[in-house]
């Protein structure tokens, strides 16, 4: 993740703001070599705003957790699995 202090932040918003949006990259901003804030695209930000919202939900990492102890158990569907099933079925 590239750094930028403050101040050229401040100069060069605009110009940062649509490098961000266009690369897809992310920019830490600095004062007094501290980090205090991150500018990111718009797209990033929806991802993990989305990402907060499924660790938000218990039922959905439930069954994160179940997928995973059953995949463990070796209780998956092969390839061919899949299409035998769809055959039956359609």
């Amino acid at each position: 993740m590239r750094m930028i202090g403050l101040k050229k932040a401040k100069m060069d918003f605009e110009q940062l703001a649509e490098e961000i949006w266009h690369s897809k990259s992310r920019l830490l901003i600095e004062r007094d070599g501290l980090p205090i804030a991150v500018l990111i695209s718009i797209d990033d930000f929806e991802d993990m705003m989305e990402t907060i919202g499924e660790l938000s939900d218990s039922e959905y990492l439930s069954s994160i957790r179940e997928a995973r102890a059953e995949y463990k158990r070796g209780e998956v569907d092969t390839l061919e699995d899949l299409y035998k099933i769809a055959e039956d079925t359609g």
